[in-house]
């Protein structure tokens, strides 16, 4: 899996729009990164890239404290 903005936990469910025939943009969440609150195209990079299993942490199916809490618990963190 590449690590892109696409599948980063981090890059917003409710904020992803279609730009082009195969490309999305939505905002970055990760506070930590110089991206944050940006607007970043689904194939960007960065090296605060977190894998999505879960899902975003904004996905509407969590609420935002129950998908930090998951992640925690699925990589193995205490929160």
């Amino acid at each position: 899996m590449k690590q892109a903005c696409n599948n980063c936990r981090f890059w917003s469910a409710l904020a992803v729009e279609q730009v082009g025939f195969h490309e999305e943009e939505s905002t970055c969440l990760n506070a930590k990164s110089a991206d944050s609150g940006d607007i970043t195209q689904g194939l960007d990079v960065c090296e605060l890239w977190a894998g999505g299993d879960l899902g975003s942490i904004d996905d509407p199916c969590w609420g935002v404290e129950d998908a930090r809490a998951a992640y925690a618990k699925f990589d193995g963190d205490a929160l």
